[in-house]
């Protein structure tokens, strides 16, 4: 779910805002009537390039995702979701859709009452691009993927490599990540990335301490790639990296307590079954002790940012 509920009301705004950032980003290389969106999940970049549309000159967006449930709520911000999607969301709530949830929707759906057939949403694996949208006489002229490309793994150069066959020449692709996922050459993670902070190494020691096998959290999703490996893949796959940039976003402190340190320690206490309510009351317990036996718990005001560095590539 958007907007409403644990974890996501904290989680998918922040997508929103890196989509605003890369739409940004995309406008200022390329002139756009075609786009892909690439792992569009629930349409915050395509929102985005349709708000944009007018002043840029977009004519269509091509949404893509492998997540059907995620396709089913793009699809009902823009008016192309079955007529049980409603009954079946509130079905989810108990009987009615919460108040911020309806009003975030609302809102979407208002602004993208006229979008009608420019904006389509595909089901499908990136991996297979060339099944899913095929050939044609007219390519697209750009690309998003707002912190979906590094879910590919091994298979991202492949997936480039495919994907410059759907792009115009001079075509160009805006892709995000995040610090766990790419090294930032302006913002190291192990210098600004909330996943070092001290108050993990805090958390672990106290857990250890009560018999727990604990990972080193500092080691805990480490960057699988540097921007410098970045750059030789999109050069290996016929493109050229014509911009790279970083931003940063600050991870609040009670998002922190509450949402990453029970993730962190789901990977952290690899041998334990538990539940992800169990790593929750887990992290609350051992966190409300160091807040009461320590007074540097949060000292550490360095390590405290996600780091989503930005790349822009164009088709050769």
């Amino acid at each position: 779910m958007e907007r409403e509920g644990n974890p996501n009301s904290r989680i998918l705004p922040i997508y929103e805002w890196t989509a605003s950032h890369l739409v940004d980003t995309l406008r200022m290389h390329a002139p756009i009537e075609r786009v892909l969106d690439l792992g569009c999940g629930t349409a915050a970049a395509t929102r985005m390039l349709m708000q944009a549309s007018a002043s840029a000159g977009i004519t269509e967006v091509t949404g893509i995702d492998q997540s059907a449930e995620m396709l089913r709520v793009a699809k009902y911000k823009f008016h192309q979701a079955d007529s049980t999607f409603e009954q079946e969301i509130e079905a989810v709530f108990g009987g009615k859709i919460p108040p911020e949830l309806r009003n975030y929707w609302s809102a979407v759906r208002q602004e993208t009452t006229s979008v009608g057939d420019r904006v389509r949403f595909i089901a499908g694996d990136l991996r297979k691009i060339d099944d899913l949208i095929g050939k044609s006489d007219t390519p697209y002229q750009a690309a998003v993927a707002n912190h979906s490309l590094h879910w590919l793994g091994e298979d991202l150069p492949a997936f480039l490599t495919s994907l410059k066959a759907h792009l115009a020449p001079q075509g160009v692709l805006a892709w995000n990540t995040a610090s766990d996922f790419v090294a930032d050459n302006i913002f190291p993670p192990e210098t600004f990335s909330f996943r070092y902070n001290e108050l993990m190494g805090m958390v672990s020691e106290k857990l250890k301490q009560r018999g727990y096998n604990v990972d080193d959290y500092k080691e805990f999703r480490k960057p699988k790639w540097s921007v410098k490996e970045i750059e030789e893949m999109a050069q290996d796959s016929g493109w050229d990296l014509v911009q790279k940039r970083s931003i940063l976003v600050r991870n609040d402190f009670q998002r922190f307590l509450s949402l990453d340190i029970p993730l962190i320690l789901s990977g952290l206490l690899q041998g334990e079954r538990l539940e992800i309510k169990e790593f929750e009351r887990l992290g609350r317990e051992v966190t409300a002790e160091l807040i009461k036996e320590r007074a540097d718990f949060g000292l550490d005001t360095t390590h405290k940012y996600d780091v989503n560095p930005i790349f822009v590539m164009r088709n050769k």
